[in-house]
């Protein structure tokens, strides 16, 4: 048997494998997220209770309080709330694309660049395993057919390009 359709089983194989682990990764990313933004939330809550004991109108006023006060460490820690709160409005809208987004949007989303450190949390605790729904089947088969076709293409055309090559010169 040719060698070339081996390895194209065996990388389709591999892939194949890999595409049906991504709906169970998305699902462990969603679970992350979720249990990371609820975390944020209640510190976030803490702060809307400080900010209105002192009767500031909004977190918002409260940490433009704290960056104008001339001590460092005081804005050192407005900074980071703000930093903080940027983070939890980027991870709330990335759970929502998790819950309602189609599963290239999840994909894409789970390894974009800015995603990247929280991957690798999630992959900390992944286990393997088979998706249940049929939309996720079958959305990693076709993922994998089209990696498979991508990554054979060099093959596909150095065989075509022999097989023209030796039968220009034949007459």
């Amino acid at each position: 048997m040719n060698p070339i359709r081996w390895i194209d089983r065996l990388l389709f194989a591999t892939l194949l494998v890999a595409t049906l682990q991504l709906p169970i990764l998305s699902d462990h990313y969603r679970q992350y997220l979720s249990g990371y933004l609820a975390a944020l939330n209640e510190q976030i809550n803490a702060w809307n209770r400080i900010a209105k004991e002192f009767s500031f109108t909004s977190i918002d006023a409260f940490i433009q309080h704290l960056e104008s006060n001339p001590d460092a460490v005081v804005q050192k820690d407005a900074t980071s709330k703000r930093t903080t709160l940027i983070d939890f409005e980027r991870k709330r809208e990335g759970l929502t694309l998790l819950k309602e987004g189609s599963f290239p949007e999840q994909v894409i989303y789970m390894f974009s660049p800015n995603n990247l450190s929280t991957l690798n949390e999630v992959m900390k605790n992944f286990k393997p395993g088979l998706p249940l729904t049929p939309s996720s089947i079958v959305y990693s088969v076709v993922l994998a057919i089209v990696l498979d076709a991508v990554l054979l293409l060099p093959f596909w055309g150095a065989k075509r390009f022999r097989r023209k090559k030796s039968s220009h010169y034949e007459y």
